[in-house]
């Protein structure tokens, strides 16, 4: 698919003497058999309190919701099993986050909130998956459920929600006989991401910036360099969840823009589970918000003075010169949904 490749880390496999129990991670894709319409989540059992728990190699540790080990919720011995998608303080956790399930239980996943989704990544170890294919994917919903039958195998299964891996919406299926630990800091760590190349300091130029704005835009597929010039107008309409990526759902429309102090910037939802946060040269942040909604922000009479404002960590720029915001969406900025406002 195009866009960032966010499916190329591979889960970890944790194996057991006699079972040759699979661990796997991962998210994201088009919708796969098993969706539904809406549905009313249902309010989940508390999780066990147990000395020992499955040993989910260290994959959880930083999982919204997680309270450490003994918090695995079993339901072995129950055909069923429901699951929050989207629940807490800031809707980025999986409710119950980790349940133990007999093979062949039915686990159905049910929207909360906007903007999720679930993925587990592709294990050719693990038996009864197809290499290239995830053992359950769903696309990103708004609503409704997802549901995935659990193979006649003993493993376990982590799953993420994959815009909002990164925040922590992290999930795990302990299928059949699995290893448990009564030492958490036993457990196997979770693998380190590989680190980012380090990118060379642009040349200096005359420009308060460069092409991309000193690297704000560098992974914004769908900036190409222009900047659209919005100085003759007095307000100016930014999509959001519009630009590139599956079903252009993570991108602003333009990303760019030129404006004048006084300017009135609205953002306009085309998708959700997106919001709108300066993190540069000026002070607005929106709530996460669904598609239809809008957010307004009047650009101040300082900016385009040469005097930077707000959460600016850069020094002002010469006078004379334009200001520039940098804003993102919290959740997909790791995926290069960032844009830049230029104020003359």
């Amino acid at each position: 698919m195009n866009g960032p490749d966010l499916h190329s880390r591979r889960a970890m496999l944790v194996a057991a003497a006699s079972t040759g129990t699979a661990l796997l991670a991962g998210c994201l894709g088009d919708a796969s058999p098993g969706e539904s319409g809406n549905t009313t989540a249902t309010t989940q059992a508390p999780a066990t309190d147990t000395p020992e728990d499955v040993d989910y190699g260290g994959f959880l540790n930083d999982a919204q919701g997680w309270n450490g080990p003994g918090s695995t919720v079993d339901r072995r011995g129950e055909s069923e099993l429901s699951i929050g998608v989207g629940v807490g303080e800031n809707e980025y956790a999986f409710d119950p986050v980790a349940v133990r399930i007999d093979p062949g239980t039915t686990v159905r996943w049910e929207w909360e909130s906007p903007g999720h989704n679930v993925r587990a990544l592709v294990d050719e170890n693990l038996e009864g998956a197809t290499p290239g294919d995830p053992l359950f994917e769903s696309s990103i919903r708004s609503d409704g459920t997802f549901e995935w039958t659990a193979p006649d195998v003993d493993g376990v299964v982590p799953y993420v929600c994959e815009p909002h891996e990164g925040s922590g919406m992290k999930g795990a299926l302990a299928i059949g006989d699995v290893p448990t630990t009564t030492d958490p800091t036993t457990a196997t760590p979770a693998p380190e991401d590989t680190p980012e190349p380090v990118t060379e300091e642009p040349p200096e130029t005359s420009d308060p910036w460069d092409d991309d704005f000193d690297g704000a835009l560098a992974d914004t597929e769908n900036y190409d360099g222009t900047v659209a010039d919005e100085t003759d107008t007095d307000s100016v309409t930014v999509e959001v969840g519009a630009g590139w990526g599956d079903e252009d759902q993570y991108g602003f429309t333009p990303p760019a823009v030129r404006v004048t102090a006084g300017t009135t910037i609205e953002w306009v939802w085309r998708s959700s589970g997106h919001n709108v946060h300066a993190t540069a040269g000026a002070e607005f942040e929106s709530i996460i918000q669904t598609e239809g909604d809008t957010f307004e922000w009047v650009v101040p009479s300082d900016l385009g003075s040469g005097e930077t404002t707000g959460t600016a960590t850069e020094t002002a720029t010469p006078t004379g010169t334009p200001d520039v915001v940098e804003y993102q969406c919290d959740p997909h900025a790791g995926m290069g949904m960032v844009g830049v406002i230029v104020v003359e």
